[in-house]
């Protein structure tokens, strides 16, 4: 089962297992590279503390700030249903 979804702007996470003591969890992640997205371990506290501020870049473009996000929106369900993103992802 999928308890928990966080987002980015490319990124994603899905969370199977968590700690609620410590916040110490294990999901899938995906970091905007289907092909490169994978199982792992993973640590809420630090996730949500993710903050880049906006930044302009050269030639006059603006970087939007990056956070990531719960999403208050999903419900848990098996991995299976869930869409996810990369190679090999069978159940």
């Amino acid at each position: 089962m999928v308890y928990l979804h966080y987002f980015s702007v490319a990124a994603d996470f899905w969370i199977v297992e968590l700690d609620q003591s410590t916040g110490e969890g294990f999901g899938y992640v995906s970091l905007g590279e289907p092909d490169m997205a994978e199982w792992g371990g993973l640590s809420l506290p630090e996730l949500q503390d993710i903050y880049v501020p906006f930044q302009l870049v050269p030639p006059n473009m603006i970087r939007p700030p990056i956070i990531v996000e719960r999403d208050l929106y999903w419900t848990p369900k098996p991995a299976k249903d869930c869409k996810l993103p990369g190679r090999g992802v069978n159940f």
